[in-house]
Formats: C-alpha cells, sequence, structure tokens
C-alpha cells in the first residue's frame, strides 16, 4: 500500500469513527429533546377538541400524565394561561389538568388564578370554568367550606372587582355550605360517584 492510500484509510477510518459518535450523539439528545408544555397541551387539544364533553381528556394519555402529577406542573401551567397565543379551551385544559392538586396547592393555584384575572390575563367566563369546574371534576373546594384557608381564598375572590356576579353569587353558595349539602345529597343518590377522576386512572 503506498503513502498516499494509507493516508486515505487512516482519514476514512477516523470520519466513521467520528459519523458513529455523531449519530449516537443525536440519538442521545437529539430524538429525545423533551416536548414543551405548550406542545402537549396543543397535542391534547388534537386529541379532544372543544366540541367533546370535557371528561374526554381522562382518555387522553398524555393529559393524564400532567393531571397525575399536578404538582411537578403548576408553574408550566400558570405561565400557558398568561399567554396571549393560547386560545381559551388549551387554557381550560391545562388548567383542568390541575384538579388532582391537593387543597393546600389548590388554593395557592386559584390564589394565581385571580392575580391572572386582575392582569385580565383571562376572561372573566374562564376564570370562573377553570376555578370552579363540574363536581364531576373536583369537590375539594366545596367539601372544605369550613376551613380557615379555603374561607379566606373565597372571601379574596368574592370581594374582588375582577369577578362576575356569578362568581360571586357561586361563592356565597359555598360559604354557606349550600353546595356541601347538594353534593353530599347527589352522592347518596348515586348521581355523583363517590370516586374522583384521580381514583380511576392515577395509580
Amino acid at each position: 500500500m503506498t503513502q498516499s492510500n494509507r493516508i486515505l484509510s487512516t482519514y476514512s477510518f477516523l470520519y466513521c469513527i467520528l459519523s458513529f459518535f455523531s449519530v449516537c450523539f443525536y440519538a442521545l439528545n437529539g430524538d429525545s429533546k423533551e416536548i414543551s408544555f405548550e406542545d402537549k397541551i396543543k397535542a391534547i387539544n388534537v386529541e379532544v377538541v372543544e366540541s367533546y364533553p370535557e371528561s374526554d381528556l381522562l382518555k387522553s394519555a398524555t393529559f393524564n400524565e400532567i393531571f397525575c402529577n399536578p404538582k411537578k406542573n403548576i408553574y408550566e401551567v400558570l405561565k400557558l394561561l398568561s399567554k396571549d397565543n393560547i386560545n381559551d379551551w388549551q387554557k381550560r385544559i391545562a388548567a383542568l389538568s390541575m384538579q388532582n392538586l391537593p387543597l393546600e396547592d389548590y388554593l395557592i393555584f386559584i390564589t394565581k388564578l385571580l392575580n391572572l384575572r386582575k392582569k385580565e390575563k383571562i376572561s372573566k367566563e374562564l376564570f370562573f370554568m377553570v376555578t370552579f369546574p363540574g363536581h364531576d371534576w373536583n369537590t375539594t373546594i366545596q367539601e372544605n367550606y369550613n376551613d380557615v384557608n379555603v374561607r379566606k381564598v373565597l372571601n379574596e375572590i368574592k370581594y374582588s372587582p375582577a369577578v362576575g356576579d356569578d362568581v360571586k353569587e357561586y361563592v356565597d353558595m359555598i360559604l354557606t355550605g349550600e353546595l356541601f349539602d347538594h353534593i353530599y345529597l347527589l352522592k347518596k343518590v348515586g348521581q355523583l360517584p363517590p370516586a374522583k377522576p384521580a381514583d380511576k386512572v392515577c395509580k
């Protein structure tokens, strides 16, 4: 083998080695790049459009991944809710994914929602829907209406000029225990399942 052929073979060998490591690096770092939270919400939106029942969200593996780990995602949700390029349905998806938060964290969450409402980052209607979703999603606030911290947050909402009269009336129904009695009756007659959605999808 001539000198020039040896040099060429050496360069070819080195090129193959470098190419191999480049492919490995891409496989390990490029393809495994984590999808952003915003993209996850938009992907869920493709699976479950606004005209579908909200409960269909619980059929989405991507939604359930967030729903079952809400504390990990709470600040991502708040950041997304403050964005102007996210539509109301996508914001509702994000907020509904927080309905499995423990009481203490949920109070922090709805306090942050009130701040977003004050800054007009979310509409009055959206604030109502995501703070107090249907009873089939979450009844934590209603069932803990006598808790000191719950009442403090509810009164802050009630007396805020940023919320509508419908919210104030609903908060009054919580504070008086009216909704607690209503939820108790619904569960007693079997119109509201005793198990929470998280009990079914989060294992």
